[in-house]
């Protein structure tokens, strides 16, 4: 999708009717989940039964029906709107706009077809236009995209480690590329079961002294609990400890907008 410029004034005053928590589907990263668990003032685990489903980093759509037969998100409350706004992740910030990264910096847009807004909320055209870079400022969008580009680094890093085991240990490069191919081709909620019972905790639980006002440090203390954790558990099994951290960078992905092409090749280029 072509970018918009951060100048671009565009009809993105948001009418507060709630008509964008029906039918958008919304991956978190591990850090939402814990901003969310805070904000709702429960333990992150239950936030994460509650709340998500694919393991934790896609929150649930199974709640009240609008007209047109869209079911809401699972912080979405009849008559009262989301019930965890202050604390709500960056794709519900940016809504209606998308977010990426090109050469190092984010860019901006929304689909070509036009601002969903038009067709959900018709009266926006009657409210202010803003500008792109103050509606950001407005949404307060730089911690969020912070932790969204922290861990969309970590889920890269994961792979590299999965890279330096068939790079250090030859005999695994061609079971890890195999594995990836695997691992890449099941859908989501497969992935979900993947790559095995407790590691659903391990990918979306932060470490109890991660600090949430510094995703970028959180996200780097997750990791390491990452590594650790596949450390201890594959200590003999060098193939085992690779998938491991394939399968878990490939159910990260989507959460934080890694591409699964190039994850492929870096893991291709780092291994030989």
């Amino acid at each position: 999708m072509p970018s918009i410029a951060p100048d671009a004034t565009l009809p993105l005053t948001c009418t507060r009717e709630g008509a964008c928590c029906f039918g958008p589907q919304v991956w978190i990263n591990p850090w939402e989940l814990a901003v969310l668990a805070r904000g709702l003032d429960l333990e992150p685990r239950l936030a994460r039964q509650r709340l998500t489903d694919l393991g934790g980093l896609h929150l649930r759509h199974d709640g009240a029906l609008d007209a047109a037969g869209r079911t809401a998100c699972a912080l979405y409350r009849p008559g009262h709107g989301c019930s965890a706004h202050a604390q709500r992740p960056l794709a519900c910030r940016l809504f209606p706009l998308g977010r990426a990264r090109l050469d190092g910096r984010p860019v901006y847009h929304h689909d070509p077809a036009g601002l969903p807004c038009l067709a959900r909320c018709p009266n926006v055209t009657s409210l202010p236009h803003l500008t792109v870079a103050a509606y950001l400022r407005g949404q307060q969008v730089d911690l969020h995209e912070a932790a969204h580009d922290a861990y969309a680094a970590r889920c890269y890093g994961l792979v590299l480690a999965a890279a330096t085991i068939a790079r250090l240990e030859p005999g695994q490069r061609a079971g890890l590329l195999a594995a990836f191919a695997q691992l890449s081709a099941l859908s989501p909620a497969d992935r979900a079961a993947l790559p095995g019972p407790g590691w659903t905790d391990v990918l979306t639980l932060l470490p109890a002294e991660a600090p949430l006002g510094q995703p970028a440090e959180a996200a780097r203390q997750h990791a390491e609990a990452i590594a650790a954790a596949i450390a201890t558990r594959h200590r003999d099994d060098l193939q085992a400890a690779g998938r491991a951290y394939l399968g878990l960078a490939l159910r990260l992905a989507p959460a934080v907008g890694a591409d699964a092409g190039a994850m492929r090749s870096l893991l291709e280029e780092n291994s030989r």
